[in-house]
């Protein structure tokens, strides 16, 4: 009963992630100043932050580690030609991707970004735990690999939440991993049963 209290309040809380992940910028307030620079704010969340530019077509054309909270850098977009580029903001739970316009000269902003909370992965016992958002219910898969390499178990779901459990109190002890997939997003790690 316990367990299922803890699962049940876990999935209460990617879920009130789930509601607020398109609600407009959640890590980074992202603002045009003049002359075609983007000011990118760090909010006051308690973990370093990343920041990458790319072009429409996934090139990086700038990366910056380790930004604190109450931090910001002044990116200037007046050199690059027009087109379409993305501004992500990261740190240890969520990749928060803001889409930036540039016209005729004039840059403009999404008014709203996409938030992608990173899955949590949790060893109990004999029993490895998925926690994963999906507010935009797209096609997930997570794929558990044996040590050989060989797919053991998977599961694939467009659920908003997911909670699952995989019990290996059955399987040979070694070395496997989990991968969870969502369209460009893969996020694996490995674990000793």
């Amino acid at each position: 009963m316990k367990k299922f209290i803890q699962y049940s309040l876990t999935a209460v809380a990617f879920t009130l992630m789930a509601a607020f992940a398109k609600a407009g910028n959640n890590y980074g307030n992202i603002n045009v100043l003049s002359n075609g620079v983007v000011k990118v704010m760090i909010s006051d969340a308690p973990t370093l932050h990343n920041i990458a530019i790319s072009d429409e077509n996934g090139n990086n054309l700038y990366e910056l580690s380790d930004m604190k909270a109450g931090s910001f850098k002044n990116i200037d977009f007046s050199m690059v030609p027009d087109g379409t580029y993305y501004i992500k903001v990261e740190n240890k739970r969520s990749i928060e991707t803001t889409q930036v316009q540039k016209v005729g000269g004039l840059v403009t902003i999404a008014s709203e970004s996409d938030l992608f909370v990173k899955p949590i992965f949790r060893k109990e016992g004999d029993v490895l735990n998925v926690f994963f958002t999906n507010p935009g219910q797209k096609d997930v898969e997570i794929n558990v690999y044996n040590q050989n390499g060989s797919v053991v178990n998977t599961v694939k779901t467009d659920a908003a939440s997911i909670a699952k459990g995989f019990d290996f109190s059955k399987s040979l002890h070694g070395n496997y991993k989990v991968v969870l997939s969502q369209d460009n997003y893969v996020f694996s790690t490995d674990f000793d049963f």
